[in-house]
């Protein structure tokens, strides 16, 4: 029994059209893949807007599509692709609406892998426009930076920040690079708040 003879009925229940997923399952076709799982995206779009608590809000989320169904479906795609004799490419639909349903749209570990570079980034400009020797104080971090005095003490506090930063100035002595002495005028101008202070 095929996948759309067997979920004959949640799939009236949903409107997903069999012959859509027919197309996909049977062989990955490219505009077909592409198109249900921007169907199903849709779906998930609609199902998170739904509300949370009220009256009869349990109901309208069970005639919502479900994860469980959902998750077997895109195993099903992932099955069909690994039993291909040729390769095909996997739409990038498919890749979104994966890393969606295994790991939401800004995992844990995404965030602290931008926070991180941030950090890698604020050191690299910051080695370059300090002198040899010269001490970094807050107030030149937020300058240099064009942030606020609190995130520069904030960043100043970090030991990833300030590995990188020794990590950098070495780099940058071994090469004999000679940075520009630091002047504030050279820098973006920012309108400063109260937070600044």
């Amino acid at each position: 029994m095929d996948f759309t003879a067997a979920f004959d009925d949640e799939l009236k229940r949903l409107g997903l059209d069999w012959r859509l997923i027919y197309s996909a399952l049977d062989g990955a076709d490219e505009p077909a893949v592409d198109a249900l799982c921007l169907r199903l995206m849709d779906m998930l779009v609609k199902r998170d807007a739904l509300p949370k608590n009220g009256q009869g809000h349990i109901d309208q989320r069970r005639s919502a599509i479900n994860d469980g169904f959902l998750n077997y479906l895109m195993a099903m795609l992932l099955e069909t692709y690994t039993n291909l004799e040729k390769p095909r490419d996997i739409p990038g639909s498919f890749v979104v609406l994966l890393r969606r349903q295994l790991c939401g749209e800004n995992p844990d570990l995404y965030e602290m892998h931008q926070a991180d570079f941030k950090r890698l980034l604020a050191a690299q400009l910051i080695a370059d426009r300090l002198l040899a020797g010269e001490k970094l104080t807050v107030r030149k971090a937020a300058a240099l930076l064009n942030i606020s005095r609190m995130s520069a003490e904030r960043l100043l506090a970090s030991n990833k920040f300030q590995y990188y930063l020794d990590n950098e100035r070495d780099v940058l002595m071994r090469n004999d690079h000679i940075p520009e002495p630091w002047q504030s005028s050279q820098l973006p101008i920012r309108r400063r708040s109260k937070a600044d202070n």
